[in-house]
C-alpha cells in the first residue's frame, strides 16, 4: 500500500488550513470483502497517521460507508475500526 495520497490529502489539508476529511466510500464489496474492508481500513489509518504529522493532534479521518450496502462481517470491522462494536 502506497502512502503517497495520504501525503497528498494531509499536504494539502495543512496547506489549505483544514482539519480533516470525511471519506465516503461508494464501492461495492463483494459478499466476502474481508480483504477489501481491511485494504481500505489500513488507508484511513495511513491518511490518520499522515494528517497527524502534517495538522496536528486535534485532526479527523472519518470513514463512512452505509452499513446498510455491506455485508454483516465488514459492517462489524468498519464499527471496530473506529471503537465501536456491532
Amino acid at each position: 500500500m502506497s502512502p503517497h495520497y495520504a501525503r497528498m490529502l494531509a499536504e494539502l489539508a495543512r496547506q489549505r488550513g483544514f482539519d480533516g476529511y470525511l471519506m465516503n466510500f461508494e464501492a461495492s464489496f463483494n459478499s466476502d470483502g474481508t480483504k477489501q474492508a481491511h485494504a481500505a481500513s489500513a488507508w484511513v489509518s495511513l491518511l490518520r497517521e499522515e494528517m497527524q504529522k502534517a495538522v496536528g493532534p486535534h485532526s479527523e479521518v472519518i470513514w463512512y460507508v452505509p452499513s446498510c450496502e455491506l455485508p454483516p462481517v465488514i459492517a462489524g470491522l468498519r464499527l471496530r475500526s473506529i471503537g465501536m462494536t456491532p
